[in-house]
């Protein structure tokens, strides 16, 4: 499967090295999504070009509207201190 577009979406640092990024693409059988993360690693002290880790996830953009529902719930959990009370 050969992606004909690959867009950049988002892009926020998760820490010191590492990088989350989200692609929107675009493939012969549809949209897909990719979130993962990239690392910069540093050769003889220093910081060479980021490259993306195994990290990540790939839906196909039909489950987004699930996956966001998904992350709704965990961030209204989250704020609200709920998680205590869920035993996760």
């Amino acid at each position: 499967m050969k992606a004909r577009r690959a867009e950049l979406l988002a892009e926020f640092r998760k820490n010191a090295t590492e990088v989350v990024r989200l692609h929107l693409h675009s493939f012969f059988l549809g949209a897909f999504v990719d979130v993962q993360i990239w690392r910069a690693e540093r050769l003889g002290g220093k910081a060479v070009d980021a490259h993306p880790t195994r990290e990540g996830l790939f839906l196909a953009a039909e489950l987004l509207p699930k996956l966001r529902q998904a992350v709704e719930k965990a961030i209204a959990m989250a704020l609200s201190g709920e998680k205590e009370k869920t035993g996760l």
